[in-house]
């Protein structure tokens, strides 16, 4: 799980420059979850016909980059002002999303839900990056914001005063140890739990 945990946090880190607004997270993790039905429709169909596995892969960033396009169409024309620096990162969603599910085991023979903490990690994704945001966007700004249609929506949360002292976690360099951080977090309770779980014939 450690090794596997520095894995995700390597890459995620292409998504890192977007995560600096709370919009910009709720944008991407609605992107990022939506891939779920996505890919198990693709592999539920792949199954049915039975393409050979060798072709899961192609198929898959083919037909998760279309949904992509289809989602940054639709947040375009719903959400001009928070699309606007987001185009790329639109695209970039179904490439991260690809490397999570493979470093989390999520292979084409598992067609139903991930059962191990590696592929409840790909699951919990999408929070942790919202979770990212959020405080990286409190800490540099002061302000969480949200998607708006013409104006920038915001609520100012911390003070000017205090950034002086929260900026650096909310810049990019300070980002990567926030994450590290919450990943850690996230590692300790989990490993917390499964502790806590009566063992077997004990």
């Amino acid at each position: 799980m450690k090794k596997n945990t520095v894995l995700f946090l390597i890459a995620a880190a292409p998504l890192f420059p977007a995560l600096s607004r709370f919009s910009a997270g709720l944008l991407l993790g609605v992107e990022f979850c939506l891939f779920f039905p996505v890919l198990l429709g693709i592999r539920k169909l792949l199954a049915l016909c039975e393409i050979r596995r060798g072709f899961y892969l192609l198929t898959e960033t083919v037909c998760l980059t279309l949904t992509a396009s289809f989602y940054s169409g639709i947040i375009k024309w719903i959400f001009p002002v928070s699309a606007l620096s987001l185009e790329f990162f639109f695209f970039a969603v179904p490439f991260v999303f690809l490397v999570f599910e493979m470093l989390a085991g999520f292979r084409p023979a598992a067609h139903h839900a991930p059962q191990n903490r590696e592929n409840l990690f790909l699951l919990a994704a999408p929070a942790l990056l919202l979770l990212i945001s959020l405080v990286r966007e409190i800490l540099f700004f002061g302000i969480v914001s949200f998607p708006a249609v013409r104006t920038a929506c915001f609520v100012s949360v911390l003070p000017p005063a205090a950034l002086d002292f929260t900026r650096f976690f909310g810049s990019l360099p300070g980002s990567l140890v926030l994450t590290g951080l919450i990943l850690w977090l996230v590692y300790c309770i989990g490993n917390r739990r499964s502790n806590a779980l009566p063992k077997a014939g004990g």
